[in-house]
Formats: C-alpha cells, sequence, structure tokens
C-alpha cells in the first residue's frame, strides 16, 4: 500500500481541493445534556442511504467512540469523541476526536484534549498493512485522496517526519488510470533517528514516490542538529524495492588455512523462500584435501517469530602420524527461535541448538571464538500456560557438549507438567469465613525424561537406543494449617511419590582368582629376588537389565509453631519503647526404611573368595538412572525445634515530631 513507503521519503504538491483548504475546524463541545436513549456505543451506517448519487461510496462506513456521538443531522456530520475510530473497507482510523461528513464522504481526525486538558489520541490511519501517525489526517472515502499535517511514518529503520503531505490512493478496477499508490510531501526530513527531533537527516522541499517502485526527489541537503550542511543534493531518481531478489554469491577475497592452503569460501547462490524466509547455499574448497557445504537461512514473521539455521557439512584430511592422512566428515548445525511475546497469550516456544562433531569448529575455523570454546550448548522450551487454569505444561530439549573429552549428553524429551496450589474442597461464594477442611491444599508434579550420552565420534551410531537412560515419576503433596487452642498453629504435611524406571543395574560377583601381573623384586646386591603375584580374588561384574520397577518415596510430617510478644515502653527520653517478638516451632518428621529386602530397592553383592576377607557390600539398583535414587538408610523419625528473634525500638523522632521504629536484630535465630 501507499503507506509503506510514505515511510520512504518526500515529494510534490500538486494541487488539490483538499490541499488548499487548510481552514482548521471547529471542534464542537460535548454536550452532557444528551439524554441516554439518544446515545450510542457504535453504529454502522451505509453512506448511500442518504444520498442516492453517484457519489455514494460502494461499502459500509463503522465508527464507534468510547465518550461520545453527536449526530449533526442539518449538516449530514457526526461527531465521535474520546477513542474514536472509523472503518470502510480495508482503511482504518483511529483518533482522540473524528468528524464523519457523509454527504461529501470525508473524515477529519484530531486530537482531543483529556482530563487534564492536554492532547491526547494521535490520529492513526492504516490501509492493510501499512499505517502513519499524525497530528491531523483528512481523507475523502470517494476520491481516495488525503491530506496529512506533521507526520510521522515508518518503515522498517527509517523515519520520514513532514510538514504537509498528500497521498493518493491506487483506484480499483481494471479500468483505472491510478494503477499505483502516489505520496507527495513538503518539508520532509528522513533520518534512522528515532529521536522526536532526528539529530541527523536529509532534508527535502519536494519528493514524489512510487512506493516499491521508484522515488523521485528534488533538491536536498544533509541536515545535523537541526543545522544544513554544505552537502547538497540537486535531484534524485532511483528505484526501490521491498522485494529480496535471487542471485549468486562470491567471494570478496581468497582464503588461507595454515593446514588446507589456499582456498575459496562462500562461494554460491542466494534465494528468498517466499514472503518470511530465504536461503543461501554455498561451498568452499581447498587445494590440501578440504570442502565443504553451507546452508544458511533467515525467516520472521512480524509479531509471530523470526529465527535463523545454518548447516555445515565437510570433508577434510587430518595427520595421524608419520605423515599418514585419514579422511574425516563433520558437520556443525545451529538453529536459533524466538517467538514474539506478543503471539499467543499461552503458548511459548523458543531456544536454540548449537551441535558438532569431530571437533568441527576447531578443526576448520581459525577465529579464537570458536577455536578456544571447550563447551557447546542447546536449549529448546515449549510452554503452555493457560488463563484461569491451575496447571502449566512444559516440554524441553537440552544438549552439552565438552570439546575437551568429546563427550555429548542429550535430554530430550523432556516433560513437565506442574499444577499450583489446589484446594479442593473450598466452597465458591461462602465469604472469608472457612471451616477447617476447606484449608486442606494439595500441589501435584509430573516428570519425564530421556537421556542419551555418547562422543562425537561415535553419535548415533551401533547400537545406540539401547545406550538411552529413560524414566518417569510424579509426586504429591498436602498439607494443612490449623489454628489450635487459639495461639497454637499446627501444620500436618504429606508426600508421596513414585518413579518408574525401566532399567536396573545388577552387580554379580565372579569367584575367579585371577593373576593379572608377576614382578620380580631384587634385594640390594642383586644376590636374592622375590617374586610378587598381583592377583584378584574374583570380581564384581557390572549388568543393566531391561525391567520396569517403580521406586517409591513417603514422608510425613508436623509442625507446630506460636507468637510469643514482649515489650518495655518508656514514657520520656528519646528512647520510647523496646520489643522482642520471638517465634518458637517444633517439628516431627517421618521416613519409611528403604533397606527393606522386600522393597527391592538394596541389594548386596561378594567382594572376596575367600571366605576370611569377603566383605558384602551394599548398591543401589537404580544407581546411575535419570532421576534421584533410593537413600541407604533405615527408617528414621526426627525431631527439630528452633525459634527466631525479631528485636525493636521505638524513638521520639525531633525532626518532625513522631513516633518511628526501627530494628535492633532481624530474624535472630
Amino acid at each position: 500500500m501507499f503507506f509503506a513507503l510514505f515511510t520512504s521519503l518526500l515529494g510534490q504538491n500538486p494541487a488539490d481541493s483538499l490541499l488548499n483548504d487548510t481552514k482548521q475546524l471547529a471542534v464542537p463541545s460535548v454536550d452532557s445534556l444528551i439524554p441516554d436513549s439518544l446515545r450510542q456505543d457504535s453504529l454502522t451506517i451505509s453512506p448511500s442511504s442518504f444520498d442516492v448519487s453517484d457519489d455514494a461510496l460502494d461499502d459500509e462506513v463503522n465508527y464507534d467512540a468510547k465518550d461520545s456521538m453527536i449526530y449533526d443531522i442539518k449538516n449530514k456530520k457526526v461527531h465521535l469523541y474520546g477513542d474514536a475510530i472509523v472503518d470502510y473497507t480495508s482503511i482504518h482510523l483511529e483518533a482522540g476526536y473524528i468528524v464523519f461528513d457523509w454527504e461529501a464522504n470525508t473524515v477529519t481526525a484530531e486530537e482531543f484534549p483529556d482530563s487534564t486538558g492536554l492532547p491526547a489520541g494521535t490520529p492513526s490511519f492504516s490501509d492493510g498493512g501499512e499505517n502513519f501517525d499524525a497530528k491531523k489526517i483528512r481523507y475523502n472515502f470517494k476520491s481516495r485522496k488525503g491530506i496529512i499535517y506533521e507526520a510521522v511514518t515508518q518503515q522498517n529503520d527509517l523515519y520520514v517526519r513532514s510538514e504537509v503531505g498528500k497521498f493518493v490512493s491506487a483506484q480499483p478496477g481494471p479500468d483505472s488510470t491510478e494503477t499505483d499508490d502516489v505520496i507527495y510531501s513538503k518539508n520532509a526530513i528522513f533520518t534512522s533517528c528515532d529521536a522526536e527531533v532526528p539529530h541527523y537527516g536529509i532534508r527535502s522541499n519536494k519528493q514524489k514516490v512510487v512506493p516499491n517502485k521508484t522515488v523521485v526527489v528534488g533538491p536536498s541537503n544533509l541536515e545535523i542538529g537541526g543545522v544544513p550542511t554544505p552537502l547538497v543534493l540537486p535531484f534524485g531518481f532511483f528505484p526501490i524495492t521491498s522485494r529480496a531478489r535471487a542471485g549468486l554469491v562470491f567471494p570478496s577475497d581468497y582464503q588461507w588455512d595454515p593446514n588446507f592452503g589456499f582456498g575459496l569460501s562462500d562461494v554460491g547462490f542466494f534465494t528468498p523462500l517466499g514472503q518470511y524466509a530465504n536461503l543461501k547455499v554455498t561451498g568452499e574448497v581447498y587445494f590440501k584435501n578440504r570442502w565443504g557445504l553451507n546452508l544458511n537461512s533467515s525467516y520472521k514473521k512480524k509479531y509471530k517469530f523470526n529465527g535463523s539455521a545454518t548447516l555445515n557439512y565437510a570433508s577434510f584430511a587430518e595427520e595421524v602420524g608419520d605423515g599418514a592422512l585419514e579422511e574425516r566428515k563433520a558437520f556443525s548445525f545451529r538453529w536459533n527461535h524466538q517467538q514474539d511475546p506478543n503471539a499467543h497469550p499461552t503458548m511459548n516456544f523458543s531456544g536454540n541448538v548449537d551441535i558438532s562433531t569431530n571437533n568441527f569448529n576447531r578443526a576448520l575455523r581459525n577465529d579464537a571464538n570458536n577455536v578456544l570454546n571447550n563447551t557447546l550448548n542447546s536449549n529448546l522450551n515449549y510452554s503452555y500456560r493457560p488463563k484461569d487454569k491451575p496447571f502449566n505444561f512444559t516440554a524441553g530439549f537440552d544438549h552439552s557438549q565438552n570439546n575437551l573429552s568429546r563427550q555429548i549428553t542429550f535430554n530430550f524429551p523432556n516433560l513437565n507438567f506442574q499444577t499450583q496450589r489446589i484446594y479442593p474442597f473450598k466452597q465458591k461464594g461462602k465469604g472469608s469465613k472457612e471451616d477447617w477442611y476447606e484449608k486442606l491444599g494439595f500441589t501435584y508434579r509430573a516428570n519425564a525424561k530421556n537421556r542419551y550420552t555418547d562422543t562425537d565420534t561415535t553419535l548415533f551410531q551401533g547400537n545406540w537406543i539401547n545406550r538411552m537412560q529413560y524414566g518417569a515419576q510424579h509426586d504429591v503433596n498436602a498439607d494443612i494449617t490449623l489454628n489450635v487452642l487459639k495461639y497454637f498453629r499446627v501444620s500436618p504435611r504429606v508426600s508421596y511419590g513414585e518413579t518408574y524406571y525401566f532399567q536396573q543395574l545388577e552387580r554379580t560377583f565372579d569367584p575367579t582368582t585371577l593373576i593379572d601381573s608377576v614382578n620380580v623384586v631384587y634385594n640390594e646386591d642383586s644376590s636374592e629376588y622375590q617374586i610378587i603375584y598381583d592377583t584378584t580374588y574374583g570380581q564384581i561384574i557390572n549388568d543393566t537389565l531391561d525391567l520396569f520397577k517403580p521406586y517409591r518415596r513417603f514422608d510425613a510430617g508436623v509442625t507446630v509453631n506460636f507468637d510469643l510478644f514482649g515489650t518495655m515502653l518508656f514514657k520520656k527520653g528519646w528512647l520510647r519503647g523496646l520489643r522482642h517478638y520471638a517465634k518458637p516451632s517444633i517439628s516431627l518428621n517421618y521416613a519409611p526404611n528403604y533397606r527393606d529386602p522386600g522393597l527391592g530397592y538394596i541389594d548386596s553383592v561378594d567382594t572376596d573368595n575367600r571366605a576370611e576377607f569377603n566383605e558384602r557390600i551394599e548398591y543401589n539398583r537404580f544407581l546411575g538412572g535419570v532421576y534421584s535414587t533410593p537413600s541407604i538408610r533405615d527408617k528414621q523419625a526426627t525431631i527439630g525445634f528452633g525459634i527466631n528473634n525479631i528485636f525493636q525500638a521505638k524513638y521520639f523522632s525531633k525532626k518532625d515530631s513522631t513516633i518511628k521504629y526501627f530494628n535492633l536484630a532481624d530474624e535472630f535465630s
């Protein structure tokens, strides 16, 4: 639309009836005596119902106002006050005050004083995806021409501020001579500075713009800090376009690498992929056994999301010793995605991925940022937080990679479901008085995850699926706080959880005696020697079994606390009083015996085939799982007690003759 490049530059001022009429419109005052029965919140009206001539509009005009609307039947006008809007086909107009003349098919929009007397409701005009703001706007729906005063428009990083301008919309229909939007402006400055008074810019007295096609400017000059400079452009004519075009990509110079010699990189082509994305495909080749292919894409949808992705593949030869070369292949993948905060009220997806194999960055990049970076990390997160619902759900992917140890760990998927505190027995509409059972609260949490650990040289090779570790768990917690005997607060609680593992550790003892090594030890004069055998009397063998086994957790407790106060007051002097606030508490906690053989969480294994040296050791069958493992402990019952103290003082302030307070000791326990 034409408003996109009103944001682009300036133009001429052809004669037009709208431009010649510069008289200010008299703003009628709001009549508070209008009866409510005559007021309306909004109205849809077709001007053709008032005028059946050829000047009638082809579609309905919808308008609305937050404060009030006054109908001037005699002059065929409607006055809209307070957050006024007018809609006609694809045109949308907002302002503090709007006058709609249904006989002349025109609207005039201005600011309107608010309750403090200051101007408010700057007029805003939009047509399709294009828009601009101005101090005053006047537009004719029939002729599709308009006048704007002190307009501010923007496209990408360019701002245009003009004193007065005229725009002519493209006329619909195959027989129309006006097939393009045209913008004329007078005394305008265009700049990349977003300040209300630009620090710099190019000012032109006359300008004509055909959006997305051409710009014609008259004499213009560079302006800095409001002062014109001698840098003058007598005229200008140049094409413009907002669409990306496909084309070849050439390197600016050859490359040199100490390991691979001379080469060329970034040779390929660029092409747009529709309206929201593009793709660049390039290659590289070096004289010493290296070539590669690179794909780079970026995308953006306004108010929705934006991101970029890069995929690099390389084949190169690396020296392994004695001058021998070994062919290696490596790839690197980077992806960054951000969702606009306004895209969705309850769902969000964003994050980044950075993965490589065979030390891609260290082997093929010469910059310090890539060579010295020892870790790579990735994180993708999806969240769903519905409004007015007491729960949320998240799903995530994360990855960590160490370039020194060359170990890679993936956690995917990682699913979480969690509720807020829920009061299942609370009755709605009962008021502030509650029965004791209505205070009982619950929270619930569930999680499922999968972990895969490998090296960057063996990633996803062999029987890699069996090397995955996965599981699920959920927990529920319940507690309540009750007032007992008026002064005591009693808070019992109980927690129960289950963890589901699909793999278990099993340790068995192999009693075979093994002689690992034989050492001959001589004395000082080598006249005698002794043979020492390094012997292993059996060994422990670890094995992983594919067995489903739940691990259940339970604990409970109760806490009792109360408050004690002590005060000492003084009638005279600077110090007027001391106060001691004490909060004693006592707690009891219980946890069951997880070493019970009937549970099957803990097992034991021999360590030596010699009876006199054999000591069975316990081990956890869930050791190495994706979640925490049961503690090797007996039944526990504990008691705890504590007291928190607050010491306060109050004093008389001579400065303002008031009593003030301060803490001598806060939360001393």
